[in-house]
């Protein structure tokens, strides 16, 4: 989970005058005395050694209920209970604010949550240095905050289970595949975040390649440095959900999606792109909606993974006949769930349902031949 505090934040007190440890306090909206943080790290060598002061612009109409209020009370609570803070980027950049300068602050709860600061200060008072770091030093933390935020991710895609996984049932034969792909589901939903992290950086696409834990792209841009050095040129590309699967995994799912087996499932992709997303734009009841697409996006990723097994020599039949009878039974719950929706969503998805049903069957009444 990652989270902007920018909203929650009235004024705050950095302090680096030690190295290795960086204090941050905090004056939030929603509580009555300072939060206190001793982070794991130093900041940048503009503030590094330093200690400063800052007051943000006051938060535009509503902004701040765009968080929920109690986000101020969950921190506290984290907080207290992990003794795990390391600290992320910190530091000063110019800015055509009342200060002269942007803030930027981040800092991570035990590697599980994200926060950020992101302001242009209405007030900032520095204090001299009482240390200096170096370039060499200053190269080292910044590798040090990428190795965080590389840390920070490789978690999220262990601990977040996305419907292909949650919602198959524990008499799912999961193979090594599922977690696969709700590895590269979790990172799916990140690349943007990550793009955004690192877009200013002098060479975006290796920090972003580094965060996502990418070795296909780190290696071939390692290549290219090597053959040219100093010559190759980075720049932020248009990462996509590809990027985070090997030339090996790329190769598999090739041919998951050129397999007949799929092409029902395809269909059902498209429908719920076209009539059921954005949800909350789509339907009265929210919670109903997303329910129902991720309970579909989870028989999607099941099919995907139960092709990929056929991919062997030799299919492992007991396992992929188990699996296409749990997600046929998934495919008849969604389409009574369907039958709730007006048209044309309703009749083409529940037409769609009953292709891929009928597909299945036959599939796995070759297999058992």
């Amino acid at each position: 989970m990652h989270f902007n505090l920018t909203p929650l934040v009235l004024r705050g007190e950095l302090d680096n005058t030690q190295r290795g440890i960086t204090r941050l306090t905090l004056w939030l909206v929603d509580l009555d005395s300072p939060l206190h943080l001793e982070l794991q790290g130093d900041c940048l060598y503009d503030i590094a050694g330093r200690s400063i002061s800052f007051s943000c612009p006051p938060p535009a109409a509503n902004e701040h209920e765009a968080l929920p209020r109690a986000l101020s009370r969950q921190l506290l609570q984290q907080i207290c209970t992990e003794t795990y803070l390391p600290l992320g980027d910190a530091m000063l950049t110019p800015a055509d604010s009342p200060s002269g300068h942007k803030l930027f602050i981040e800092f991570f709860i035990s590697n599980k949550i994200y926060y950020k600061i992101e302001t242009t200060p209405t007030n900032l008072e520095q204090q001299p240095p009482m240390w200096e770091s170096s370039e060499s030093k200053n190269q080292a933390q910044l590798m040090l905050n990428k190795m965080a935020m590389q840390d920070y991710l490789r978690l999220q895609a262990i601990v977040f289970l996305r419907p292909g996984l949650a919602y198959a049932g524990e008499d799912f034969p999961f193979c090594a595949w599922d977690f696969t792909l709700n590895r590269v589901e979790v990172l799916t939903n990140f690349i943007d975040f990550v793009c955004r992290k690192y877009a200013d950086s002098p060479r975006p696409d290796l920090d972003i390649a580094f965060a996502l834990g990418l070795p296909t792209p780190l290696e071939k841009m390692a290549a290219s440095e090597e053959l040219s050095p100093g010559k190759v040129k980075y720049n932020t590309q248009k990462w996509c959900t590809a990027d985070l699967l090997s030339d090996e995994e790329q190769r598999f799912m090739h041919y998951v999606l050129n397999n007949p087996l799929y092409s029902s499932f395809g269909k059902i992709a498209s429908i719920i792109g076209r009539y059921l997303l954005p949800v909350d734009e789509r339907f009265d009841d929210q919670k109903e909606g997303e329910l129902l697409v991720e309970h579909y996006l989870g028989v999607l990723s099941n099919v995907q993974g139960t092709i990929l097994l056929t991919y062997k020599d030799k299919i492992p039949v007991p396992d992929v006949t188990k699996r296409i009878s749990l997600i046929i039974r998934h495919l008849r719950e969604n389409k009574r769930r369907a039958a709730c929706l007006p048209d044309p969503a309703k009749s083409r998805l529940i037409q769609a349902t009953d292709e891929a049903i009928r597909d299945l069957s036959d599939y796995a009444r070759m297999l058992e031949q």
